[in-house]
């Protein structure tokens, strides 16, 4: 049976096991057309929201048939042109659908919040579909994810409408997610929150007009990406970064409107990462600052940056070790307190006191198949006053200090060696040496162990099969 809207189908008693069909959800052809299948109470096993699953007049439930695995919003009751709350419409959908589709058009919500691990929230076309925020006292961000991961959320522009108190987006002990094409414009403090959020991924995000910060990441939010991302029209930094380890790469800044007293990046944190960014003031009002790296200790990188209209590029403060430019005039870095500063600009040391570098391998993300998406794999070499250290997402592996000698570091189960003194090293007279007598090793599949056996003082070989060689000196 085919019914022109939900009101006529809740009308009809039809039994268990039909599958009827509505044209729309208050009229034919509003996009709210869908499919669903009669249940009795019990095989339902539920209450129905009646958003999108309804009780019928002879008491059976119409529960809503997903098309490929898919809902969109109008199916639940949200593309009505009214000013009424789109938010239980929307969060019902959320409550049970993995995906959940917008359409082209403007929904009035005073907030939506993420309900489920690996949800993706999918706007129609680069920022086709609109948020536009709604005066709530209860509800500071327009979209808030909490304790998810694998979630995908994609060309969506909220519009906070300039309502007092009002924020754009809370990403909080979120892991693990993709964030495409969403962009946050007009909020009365900051576009974007990030609070203890790891390994996510944020592509051509947005924040605009903004009466707070664009970008903010507190200290607890680390190893996050993001690529192309920007802040136009803020007040105070366009990126506030106060996580470690996060990934930049041609972000951009552009403050028109905004004052004579702002900053284009604030870094509070070590080992974060910018590759070409984009900096700008504008005519009238200049910038204060392009980049503000605060009092940390630790590595920072800028790579190729491009400042207009900004009075001053790079500014230091405090403890500077570890800062490397590439791509930079030494001229536009300011160091305020000149404290032996470690800097790298250009290959080349620019201050009396140099004594480390960093250097990085390529960084990998991808998107897997189980939704994970950001995970991000970084080796890096790192070179300071006490050692050379080989690491993989922070954990060193192998260390050589100033008297070149090889260690494990701060070995874990998975690492080669499980030994905090030296194993392997030479002196200045060139000799190659290890270890004089250590237990027999575990088997490591696919690893040969070259020791010096504790029990008899003899050189020998484990293979990554078991098997274990002597070897004959002469």
């Amino acid at each position: 049976m085919t019914y022109n809207n939900v009101s006529d189908m809740k009308l009809a008693p039809n039994s268990p096991n039909t599958v009827i069909e509505t044209l729309g959800y208050y009229s034919p052809g509003d996009l709210g057309h869908a499919k669903y299948l009669v249940k009795t109470p019990a095989d339902y096993g539920g209450v129905p929201d009646g958003y999108g699953d309804h009780v019928i007049s002879n008491g059976n439930i119409a529960e809503l048939i997903p098309e490929n695995q898919e809902v969109n919003v109008e199916q639940y009751g949200a593309g009505i042109s009214n000013t009424n709350d789109k938010k239980p419409h929307i969060e019902a959908a959320l409550e049970k659908h993995y995906t959940v589709r917008l359409h082209s058009k403007t929904y009035l919500v005073s907030s939506v919040q993420i309900k489920k691990h690996g949800q993706r929230l999918l706007g129609s076309s680069q920022y086709g579909s609109f948020f536009k925020g709604l005066n709530s006292s209860s509800e500071n961000y327009l979209i808030s994810t909490n304790n998810k991961s694998g979630l995908r959320l994609s060309d969506i522009r909220i519009e906070a409408n300039s309502i007092l108190g009002k924020k754009g987006v809370k990403v909080e002990n979120t892991y693990y997610s993709t964030f495409i094409n969403v962009d946050v414009r007009g909020t009365m403090e900051d576009g974007w929150h990030l609070i203890n959020s790891n390994n996510n991924v944020f592509n051509v995000c947005q924040a605009h007009n903004t009466s707070g910060l664009g970008i903010f990441l507190d200290q607890t939010s680390q190893h996050n990406t993001f690529n192309s991302c920007g802040a136009e029209d803020f007040v105070g930094h366009g990126f506030s970064i106060n996580g470690i380890g996060n990934i930049f790469t041609s972000p951009w800044i552009e403050n028109r409107n905004g004052l004579s007293t702002d900053t284009g990046i604030r870094v509070n944190n070590r080992d974060n990462v910018f590759f070409s960014p984009e900096i700008r003031g504008s005519n009238s009002v200049s910038l204060a600052i392009g980049i503000d790296a605060g009092s940390f200790s630790g590595n920072l990188k800028i790579v190729n940056p491009h400042f207009a209209d900004v009075a001053q590029d790079i500014k230091l403060t405090g403890n500077n070790l570890h800062r490397v430019f590439e791509g930079v005039d030494p001229s536009q870095i300011s160091n305020t307190q000149n404290d032996g500063t470690t800097m790298i600009c250009n290959g080349s040391e620019i201050s009396n006191q140099i004594t480390s570098y960093k250097s990085e391998a390529p960084i990998i993300s991808y998107e897997s198949t189980n939704n994970q998406s950001g995970v991000r794999f970084n080796l890096e070499g790192i070179h300071d006053q006490n050692a050379y250290r080989w690491q993989i997402d922070g954990d060193t592996k192998l260390q050589m200090n100033n008297n070149g000698e090889l260690s494990p570091g701060s070995a874990s189960a998975n690492s080669i060696g499980t030994t905090s003194i030296p194993f392997l090293n030479w002196n200045g007279s060139g000799y190659l040496a290890i270890g004089d007598g250590v237990p027999t090793p575990d088997t490591l599949t696919g690893i040969a162990y070259m020791f010096v056996d504790e029990s008899d003082g003899a050189l020998k070989v484990q293979f990554g099969n078991g098997d274990i060689k002597t070897v004959v000196l002469e």
